[in-house]
């Protein structure tokens, strides 16, 4: 399929819908929305935030104690190895991520959606929570179909989209 633009061509800027009311800031300062909930360095606020305020052990507190960045990375190694402050991380982030995909299938009910950027180097463990959450929140039953992938090419992705949509275009002119 086509990628959707939009009647403007700004459509796609699902990282800045509202998920929850006075939640974090995202880095374009908006409140409680998916990136603010959902990317990377939100999983890893998140993880600061749970070590900190919890009195339970943890392999994300030496990095804390060292003052170490605790990145998705250091969560997805923690929560592999049956971390409890690490999974209740992953799945706080997983449930933000399958709220966030189920209002798109509610929407658009797409055929597929693939999962890029750093959150997706959480693999398997990840997808199969986020996989449950959108299901969870997904409202028609066949829209719970949707099939969540992840990126083969997780490095290269903002390259390939960005090269996608400059073809594309570059052949409407040609053509249109």
């Amino acid at each position: 399929g086509d990628l959707y633009h939009g009647f403007h061509s700004c459509s796609g800027e699902i990282g800045q819908c509202v998920l929850v009311e006075d939640g974090p800031r995202s880095g374009w300062g908006q409140r409680g929305c998916f990136e603010a909930l959902g990317a990377g360095p939100a999983m890893a606020e998140r993880a600061w935030r749970i070590v900190r305020e919890t009195p339970l052990p943890s392999a994300m507190s030496a990095h804390m104690d060292a003052k170490v960045a605790i990145d998705p990375k250091v969560v997805f190694e923690a929560a592999t190895a049956n971390d409890r402050l690490a999974c209740e991380t992953v799945r706080r982030t997983a449930e933000h991520i399958g709220r966030g995909l189920s209002l798109l299938i509610n929407i658009l009910d797409p055929e597929k959606i693939i999962i890029g950027g750093g959150i997706a180097k959480g693999g398997e463990y990840l997808l199969g929570l986020i996989r449950q959450y959108t299901a969870y929140y997904t409202f028609h039953q066949a829209c719970k179909q949707t099939e969540i992938v992840l990126s083969p090419d997780l490095d290269n992705l903002p390259i390939i989209g960005a090269a996608n949509l400059i073809f594309k275009r570059k052949q409407r002119c040609s053509y249109g």
